[in-house]
């Protein structure tokens, strides 16, 4: 069984993420809802990773679905 938590890759690319979240909000503020966006965007990202984790642990809930071409 893999150990609760991210795989080295999914850590790498959660890094990249917050990398990148911290570069944009370096950036000039151009529109009101910019940040508000911004944050929702990198939530459904981090989503995407969680539910990686939550897809390895309890495949009886979430199963893991390959693409079947």
């Amino acid at each position: 069984m893999i150990p609760i938590g991210f795989s080295d890759v999914e850590e790498k690319i959660m890094d990249k993420i917050v990398n990148a979240h911290n570069l944009y909000m370096s950036l000039e503020k151009q529109h009101p809802t910019d940040i508000t966006e911004w944050i929702n965007a990198i939530h459904i990202l981090q989503h995407l990773l969680g539910m990686r984790i939550l897809n390895r642990e309890h495949p009886d809930i979430f199963p893991i679905k390959e693409d079947k071409e």
